[in-house]
């Protein structure tokens, strides 16, 4: 006699978990109460403070290759984990590029075997009192997940680690999901209960966006729609000065700026929700309408003076924020800083030389503290600007300090100033290194040491003094097959020489 084929049926979705947690116990689902679970995991722990300070001073060298330094995260996973790795890293970069606003991203795997017996899944019971067994569902969920990664968290990590500005639009401090989308069920074959499923399977990644790009797994598209405008326009921009001296660079950048917007009056008057006019992306995105508040002004000159090459390695541009008297009105407020050739700090507000005389009205301005309080500064007996304790807390008071005057445009003329790094020679525990260096310029050596694979072993640190001469560093380079040194500016940390 036939014995009657019956089904049971569950949901498995993507499982649910604490981050830093084991897999839970899976709850038992009965037949006709098909429940779905979830599984999240907060933001990765980054790489020590250690590592990534010598890896940001070598690439910030631009002699040293970041790759040296720091593998790829990425070489670390495990070969089922770099396909799911691929596969998650050329979507997240579609969403950064603008080709797709959606951070849910769902890979999918065929010919998965449809069923599955309970001496395959290591199990006793597929089901127990007419329901599926917690056991069978797990084992069958590893099965599964099996297929496409073996520690969805270390897939992350590595993602984090390897594509930190492809994931300027993940929101960092919300927890993401993963798991399995498909169902699962039970069904007798005459014999015996086996656990059946479908052929094509699909696992699920979703990614929280921040509210400064969109909401909840959706990228703002009108974000998208400017980014070609920008990348073109601040080339343009950063190009037609190129030739120009630093000051002059500087000053077309603060006119530039002044002619593609004005000031947006009623996103300041009216508290309207933080967006499109705090945003640099309103300056270059080619639309007349769209204006800006001090914010947006004053990540737009940074941002152009970070795509530039300035002819001193010293000029630097820094965001600051604190209280502003006068102008375009009391209340909060950012500028920038910058620093030249010579070492020294300028203020510069865009803004209000948009609002007032012109793109030198406030650029590279330098003046005396305020007698009683050493974060004010008064300009033109009319604006007063005030940091904010935590810029000052971040930078120090020392840090913050003008120049005692103006910024003068200097003409020049090429430096006879040598910033050399000459014969490199190891020495048992130490490594020697020959430097020529202008005096009364702080100087911090950096010595690498290299396997024969290029793979970076060890490195360490020295302030050079006076004119420089033979600089010896205690570095280790018993096991190297290659030794790198760099020169840079214990300031700003840009290069002055490599070898």
């Amino acid at each position: 006699m036939r014995i009657p084929r019956k089904k049971l049926w569950t949901a498995l979705t993507s499982v649910l978990c604490a981050a830093a947690l084991m897999f839970p116990a899976r709850t038992a689902y009965a037949a006709e109460t098909p429940r779905a679970a979830e599984r999240t995991e907060a933001v990765a722990a980054q790489p020590d403070s250690d590592t990534l300070f010598y890896e940001y001073l070598l690439h910030r060298a631009g002699a040293l290759d970041r790759a040296a330094l720091l593998a790829e995260a990425r070489s670390k996973l495990s070969e089922t984990d770099q396909k799911l790795y691929d596969r998650l890293k050329g979507m997240i970069a579609e969403v950064a590029a603008g080709t797709r606003t959606s951070s849910v991203f769902d890979i999918t795997y065929e010919n998965f075997k449809t069923t599955w017996t309970a001496a395959e899944l290591g199990v006793a019971d597929i089901v127990v009192n007419d329901a599926i067994s917690k056991e069978a569902s797990g084992a069958m969920f590893a099965k599964m997940e099996a297929c496409f990664t073996t520690s969805p968290k270390e897939v992350m990590n590595a993602l984090l680690a390897d594509c930190p500005y492809e994931l300027y639009w993940f929101d960092k401090t919300q927890n993401y999901s993963f798991g399995v989308q498909n169902l699962i069920g039970a069904e007798y074959d005459g014999s015996q209960w086996v656990m059946t499923a479908d052929s094509t399977l699909t696992y699920r990644f979703t990614l929280k966006v921040s509210q400064n790009y969109g909401s909840g797994t959706t990228v703002n598209r009108n974000l998208h729609a400017g980014i070609d405008n920008v990348l073109s326009k601040t080339a343009e921009i950063v190009n037609a000065y190129r030739n120009g001296t630093d000051y002059e660079k500087l000053l077309g950048y603060s006119k530039e700026i002044c002619d593609l917007v004005a000031y947006d009056d009623a996103a300041a008057k009216n508290h309207v929700a933080y967006g499109d006019p705090w945003q640099l992306i309103s300056v270059f995105d080619g639309n007349s309408n769209t204006n800006v508040v001090c914010e947006g002004y004053s990540k737009a000159f940074k941002y152009l003076c970070d795509l530039s090459a300035f002819k001193s390695p010293n000029v630097e541009c820094y965001l600051v924020t604190g209280k502003l008297g006068g102008g375009t009105g009391a209340g909060p407020h950012m500028w920038n800083l910058v620093t030249m050739e010579n070492g020294k700090r300028y203020l510069v507000d865009v803004t209000n030389s948009d609002s007032n005389g012109g793109p030198d009205y406030l650029l590279l301005k330098g003046g005396p503290a305020d007698s009683q309080d050493p974060s004010k500064y008064t300009f033109y007996d009319y604006f007063v600007f005030t940091y904010d304790e935590e810029v000052r807390t971040l930078w120090g008071d020392e840090f913050l300090t003008l120049d005692a005057v103006d910024y003068k445009d200097a003409a020049e003329a090429p430096s006879t100033d040598k910033y050399e790094v000459g014969n490199i020679t190891p020495n048992g525990p130490n490594v020697t290194v020959e430097i020529t260096k202008p005096s009364g310029v702080d100087a911090l050596l950096i010595v690498a040491a290299y396997a024969d694979n290029g793979r970076f072993l060890r490195a360490e640190s020295a302030a050079v003094q006076g004119t420089g001469g033979s600089v010896t560093v205690p570095l280790n380079t018993a096991d190297a097959k290659n030794v790198k040194a760099v020169l840079l500016d214990r300031q700003t940390l840009k290069p002055f020489a490599a070898a």
